[in-house]
């Protein structure tokens, strides 16, 4: 499985301990996940064996993991404690942990619920508390090595479209063109058990619920390709909305319409825009149009490590946009029964505005 480059794990480590330590909570359980992969570079698998990192607000982290992925294991400022077969795992954790009648924990909300009832049935834990309070703030904001991972991704994602649609799209199958999407995702060095493609024609791309079909693609129709996927560690998501042959009017007008609300928050997005804002100013943009009610879902999420993470980009987020917070944009408008229009990019806050990490054209892509 490829991995990112392990950026700073012992920075981003001692900033959640600071977080702990200013809201009086003496450690964070992190299980094999997201939370694990940022603070230490580690992409270790979810099994039944307990693999834990304990954070305490003060001291040194302390990672118990099966001995056998005990090898390359090793991450800068934190004490490895390897568990051989049949030993007693919890043990091994509750000797580690400050437990007791006044204690306060975070847990992670990807630790098994059998680890935490464990932890229950065999210590005294005054309080529980959600660690994505901790790990969320931190995480927000990409460094340098992430933007460039989700670039690379969110090239190498419109690159794999583009390679898969070349030998045509009229007379084949959503069913089949989604396999072709999925075969040059791999080949480019996707994560193979994380990719997923879906593809849509004509009225079935209105149904956000659709399910592919194997009937031949007619010609003059437009043609919705959404892709999910995983490279060295950070998500792609990308939508393009192809047609084979010239759109007509409606359809041409639509997709002109997604361009304007991309464009329209694309200039919203800056420093200190509520994420609310980039919301609110999409389906205005749409309602001027006369399509706000063919608006289905929020104009955008965060993305990074996980395909959706903060900041959310919907009506309720009170989120204020920061440099290097990082999102997809997804405008899209859903006709019943007619077609399904919309342009998935992603996008990173910059000092002054920001950048376009995907290739988004500007007028309608036709295809054969």
């Amino acid at each position: 499985m490829s991995t990112p480059p392990r950026a700073r794990p012992s920075a981003r480590l001692h900033a959640l301990q600071s977080a702990l330590r200013s809201e009086g909570v003496d450690a964070a359980l992190v299980g094999a996940g997201a939370d694990l992969l940022y603070f230490t570079g580690l992409d270790l698998p979810l099994t039944r064996r307990l693999v834990l990192l304990t954070v305490p607000a003060r001291g040194e982290p302390v990672l118990v993991l099966p001995h056998f992925e005990a090898a390359g294991a090793d991450v800068a400022g934190v004490r490895l404690r390897r568990v051989a077969d049949g030993e007693d795992a919890m043990a091994s954790v509750l000797d580690i942990l400050p437990v007791g009648p006044e204690s306060v924990l975070a847990a992670a909300a990807d630790l098994p619920a059998h680890v935490l009832l464990e932890i229950d049935r065999r210590a005294r834990v005054g309080r529980w508390r959600d660690a994505e309070e901790f790990t969320g703030p931190i995480r927000l904001v990409k460094d340098s090595h992430e933007v460039a991972a989700l670039a690379e991704a969110a090239l190498l994602a419109d690159t794999s479209i583009r390679e898969a649609l070349a030998t045509g799209v009229a007379g084949h199958s959503e069913r089949e063109i989604a396999r072709r999407v999925g075969r040059r995702l791999r080949a480019n060095g996707f994560d193979a058990a994380s990719v997923t493609t879906l593809v849509a024609a004509a009225a079935h791309a209105a149904d956000l619920r659709h399910r592919m079909s194997d009937e031949p693609i007619g010609a003059g129709l437009p043609v919705l390709v959404d892709l999910t996927a995983r490279h060295r560690g950070y998500y792609a998501d990308v939508t393009r909305t192809v047609h084979t042959g010239v759109p007509d009017g409606d359809v041409g007008a639509a997709f002109r319409c997604v361009q304007r609300v991309l464009d329209a928050s694309l200039a919203l997005i800056r420093p200190g825009t509520a994420a609310s804002e980039v919301e609110r100013g999409a389906r205005e943009t749409f309602a001027a149009e006369g399509l706000g009610s063919h608006v289905k879902h929020r104009i955008g999420h965060g993305i990074g490590l996980e395909l959706h993470e903060g900041p959310h980009l919907d009506a309720g987020s009170d989120t204020i946009l920061a440099e290097g917070m990082a999102f997809s944009l997804q405008p899209g408008i859903y006709v019943d029964g007619r077609f399904g229009i919309r342009t998935e990019a992603v996008v990173v806050v910059t000092r002054t505005g920001c950048r376009l990490l995907n290739e988004v054209a500007a007028e309608p892509w036709t295809v054969t």
